[in-house]
Formats: structure tokens, sequence, C-alpha cells
């Protein structure tokens, strides 16, 4: 009997501890599960920020390919403006240059430059700038004709 009372007290005591060992497992798998719910929150609230996050991200690529093309065509067109600036320019130096040599051979032969009238047409076609504004400095040998020709081809480039 005494056998028997103590295997009793033995699995009484293995009883008590097995209750309190599941006792503390319960409260471990209480606060688990607590965590587990805040996790499940967090992870919510991660999903609805990704998301929102993906819609930004999309409507600035969509702004952007706007953007984008608005820039290209504005840059397609001021290209054409500039080509067609630089031709332009090109004739009209090309212009100047031969109207000076013109001016240059006359010179050296003796004549004096012809204009498309008289010469007094070709100095009142001249812009009329004010003092100092826009004129060449006078030289002894230059002609009335020559100096209001430079000035023209001045005012001109």
């Amino acid at each position: 009997m005494l056998t028997e009372l103590m295997l009793d007290i033995l699995v009484a005591v293995l009883l008590g501890v097995t209750v309190a060992y599941c006792f503390l497992l319960n409260r471990r798998l209480g606060a688990l599960r607590s965590g587990q719910d805040g996790l499940l929150k967090v992870v919510r609230e991660l999903n609805s920020a990704t998301e929102q996050a993906r819609l930004g991200i999309r409507n600035l690529q969509e702004a952007g390919d706007t953007v984008g093309e608005k820039l290209a065509s504005q840059v397609a067109g001021a290209k054409a403006l500039s080509d067609e600036l630089a031709m332009i320019v090109e004739a009209g130096n090309n212009l100047a240059d031969r109207l000076a040599a013109d001016v240059e051979g006359r010179s050296s032969a003796g004549r004096k430059p012809t204009f498309a009238g008289t010469p007094e047409a070709a100095v009142a076609e001249v812009p009329k700038f004010g003092p100092d504004e826009g004129r060449l400095p006078a030289d002894d040998n230059d002609g009335d004709d020559k100096l209001a020709l430079r000035n023209a081809l001045r005012a001109v480039r």
C-alpha cells in the first residue's frame, strides 16, 4: 500500500506540474494570439499603404509621360525654329558678304556703288538712329554712301 500511495502522490505531483505548465502555456498562447492580432493589423495597414504608393507611382508615371510628350513637342518646334533661324542668319550673312564685296570691288575700281534708285533713296531707307547709336565711326576715306551702306548692314545683322 505504501508503494501505491507513493505512486499516487507522484502522479498527483506530476499532474500538478502539468496543470501549472498548461496554465503557463495558455497564457503564452494568449499573448501570441493578441500579438498576432496586432501583427495582422500592421500587415493590413502596410498593404493599404503599399496600394496607395502604387497608385501614386502610377499617377506620377502618367503625369511624367504627359509632360514628356509636351516637352518633346516643344523641343521639336524649338529645333525647327532654330534651324530656320540659322538658315535665315546664314542667308543674311551671305548677302551681307556679297554686298560688302560688291562695295569693295566698286570702290577699288574707282566707281561709286549703285543702289536700286538714287543714293538719296538708299540713305532714306537706312533706319534712323539716335546720337551715336548703331553708327560706325566715320573714316576720312569713306564716302557718305559707303557709311550709309555699312549702317544699313549693321542694322540688318
